[in-house]
């Protein structure tokens, strides 16, 4: 073989490596771009179960900070919307009972849900008391205008 043909073999090898090098980084790069899916934040709507003959059927509805939360098994406790209690109430005030939930303070998953605030006079009733699993939950994404509206 001749010393011109030995050199352009010697340079079309040290070729063959880099473009394998370079097409090894290019997917390397690649999956870091597009291969791992982005999570996307979800809000959550909680409704509990028919369990108490007292209380009807209640939604919370959570941000995806909350939502979050809730499933990393931290403690977060949210005040609900209320309900509307007034004709129960005589001095003809429009009258509103917090509902109060609990997430993950018992243990991971579990959910407690008390109507009013106790006071030393009064003791709160459990509306709901259970695992999140017994309940409704509908996530829904965040789109990108309502994640730069909450920001």
């Amino acid at each position: 073989m001749s010393k011109q043909l030995t050199g352009i073999l010697l340079r079309l090898d040290a070729l063959a490596e880099a473009v394998e090098k370079n097409t090894v980084e290019l997917r390397k790069f690649r999956l870091e771009l597009f291969g791992k899916k982005r999570k996307v934040p979800t809000t959550a709507s909680i409704t509990f179960p028919d369990w108490c003959y007292e209380y009807e059927q209640m939604t919370i509805n959570l941000d995806s900070k909350q939502w979050k939360g809730v499933q990393l098994g931290k403690v977060i406790s949210v005040r609900g919307q209320g309900k509307d209690v007034s004709e129960y109430v005589d001095d003809g005030q429009p009258t509103t009972e917090w509902d109060y939930w609990t997430f993950n303070k018992e243990s991971a998953g579990h959910v407690q849900v008390v109507m009013g605030e106790e006071t030393p006079d009064w003791q709160a009733d459990i509306a709901y008391e259970g695992h999140l699993d017994a309940c409704e939950i509908v996530e829904t994404e965040v789109t990108p205008k309502q994640r730069a509206k909450a920001s």
